[in-house]
């Protein structure tokens, strides 16, 4: 079985693995010293234009740089970051004593420069559980600990984030 380490850090939360250790616990390093861990591979091909068709696993993901026929390459970067927040948030929520976060929505837009390259990158989430401000800021700032796009693009673009809580 291929898992990464976040997903060994998230099944680690929420399912029990049988002691291995003196102190009777399993640790994430011997849960991960037991797992093929699995390298993102894509293969991305364009016959012609703008537009390129993604090979991910056993999925197809078109990209269009010019928007016209599929999403545009930063809209699929944010769908990502995105789309990477979320499972990173739940965890978060769960780790920071803010429980069960129900229903997320984030709005996740970002600003161009004058050379229409991404410049800064907002998140606007909602979720469904009521939850304090402290508490609610604790979530967001281990998710983003959490969260690999949030790793992977550099500092400048790391998202600027709000929340209301009890929003649906």
């Amino acid at each position: 079985m291929a898992v990464d380490l976040f997903h060994i850090d998230y099944l680690a939360r929420f399912y029990t693995f049988t002691p291995t250790s003196a102190a009777g616990r399993t640790s994430l390093r011997s849960v991960a010293a037991n797992v093929e861990i699995a390298m993102p591979e894509v293969t991305t091909t364009s016959e012609a234009g703008y537009s390129a068709e993604n090979e991910v696993r056993d999925f197809s993901v078109t990209i269009d740089a010019t928007g016209e026929d599929a999403p545009d390459t930063l809209e699929t970067l944010l769908a990502a970051y995105g789309s990477c927040y979320v499972p990173a948030l739940r965890v978060g929520g769960e780790q920071r004593g803010a429980g069960d976060l129900g229903k997320i929505e984030i709005d996740v837009s970002g600003d161009l420069n004058d050379d229409d390259k991404l410049d800064a990158v907002a998140f606007d989430i909602k979720w469904e559980a009521e939850t304090d401000d402290e508490t609610a800021q604790d979530a967001i700032d281990r998710a983003f600990e959490l969260c690999k796009v949030h790793d992977a693009v550099k500092e400048s673009l790391h998202a600027d984030a709000t929340v209301e809580t009890g929003a649906f």
